[in-house]
């Protein structure tokens, strides 16, 4: 009997601890959106949110990485002028995208290149 309930504590902990696979980032609701940041920059940037005059700092993006944020639309707001901002980690030098159309639900896709000058985004 002892070693029915130990491969029952075995079969329960092993079915509690399932863990479900990241997958590509999308914005999970429509009350959210989703921005997702490729560093092909030699340094590492910080990812800041620009929406009607205010900054929301997302997170850092370090050379040859790719990072998923997920940002509820009430950051976002209807109608604000809203921009992505990246800030290269010990330097004075930093990229500012146009202004961005989203909705709800959208996901933008910006990629950071060699040339921050040269960096581009796409929303969809």
């Amino acid at each position: 009997m002892p070693r029915w309930s130990a491969f029952l504590a075995v079969l329960t902990l092993a079915a509690c601890s399932h863990r479900q696979a990241r997958g590509p980032v999308t914005a999970g609701a429509p009350a959210e959106v989703g921005v997702i940041v490729e560093n092909q920059f030699s340094g590492m940037i910080t990812v800041f949110l620009e929406a009607g005059g205010r900054s929301i700092r997302l997170g850092e993006v370090h050379f040859s990485e790719t990072k998923s944020f997920v940002v509820p639309w009430r950051s976002v707001g209807d109608g604000l002028s809203t921009q992505l901002r990246g800030e290269v980690i010990g330097s004075e030098e930093r990229v500012l995208t146009s202004d961005l159309r989203m909705r709800p639900g959208s996901v933008v896709r910006w990629t950071l290149t060699p040339r921050l000058s040269m960096s581009y985004y796409t929303v969809y």
